[in-house]
């Protein structure tokens, strides 16, 4: 006899945790081309800390009109992002690290389906141009992927300019000259991350909510018009 299968696992083992982004060599390119062009505001504000402001809670499931047919309890589990103190507005919430590739590319793949969803899938999110990437975080990512989306967002997704150290000690000696000669690279160590910010202040145990991302031309747009 068959074992039955437990779907109400942990949330965290829905996804492999990764720390640092899977960039494609294409996406690669265009988040180090902006970080080059954006390199002159690391002047204007420091870096965003990176303390630990949220938790994983799980939402209860939604009562269904088609209950006398579908059991709610066979449904895979759902979760939700939380602040655990308060946060200001403008302030950087948590990492969204993922997999990053072009837009164009997970627009073109059939399976993602977008045509006919008219949005991006569950765990996935589209940054228009300059950047045009897809950040892809279904099979990995950090905490972060599991904001969900609604009609009255506290957040927001951002890119992040980060700059690498560089490995090995320098003398002191040697510092300016090196600092010069990293000028004349144009900051090719320079990169793009991306983050979750604030919108406005939050409380503690709020729940973190990004905006929908529905496609310009779906039907969803002309229903304020109808109502």
């Amino acid at each position: 006899e068959d074992e039955p299968v437990d779907i109400d696992e942990p949330w965290t083992l829905s996804y492999v945790p990764i720390t640092k982004d899977i960039v494609s060599p294409e996406a690669h390119v265009r988040l180090r081309r902006q970080a080059q062009a954006w390199r002159g505001v690391t002047a204007l504000s420091p870096p965003p800390t990176n303390p630990h402001r949220t938790q994983i809670q799980s939402v209860p499931p939604a009562p269904s009109p088609s209950q006398l047919h579908t059991n709610p309890l066979v449904r895979p589990p759902t979760y939700s992002l939380h602040t655990t103190v308060p946060v200001p507005s403008s302030s950087y919430i948590a990492p969204f690290t993922c997999a990053i590739t072009p837009s164009a590319s997970y627009l073109a793949d059939p399976l993602n389906a977008y045509a006919h969803l008219g949005m991006p899938k569950p765990f996935v999110h589209l940054m228009g141009p300059p950047l045009d990437v897809a950040l892809d975080a279904r099979v990995v990512g950090d905490e972060g992927r599991f904001a969900r989306n609604g009609c009255r967002p506290n957040a927001v997704l951002r890119p992040v300019l980060c700059s690498k150290a560089k490995q090995g000690k320098e003398k002191e000696r040697d510092r300016r000259e090196a600092r010069k000669e990293r000028d004349e690279t144009d900051g090719v160590d320079d990169t793009l991350t991306f983050g979750v910010f604030a919108l406005r202040d939050l409380k503690a145990n709020e729940e973190v909510v990004l905006g929908w991302e529905w496609d310009d031309g779906n039907a969803v747009h002309s229903l304020p018009a109808l109502i």
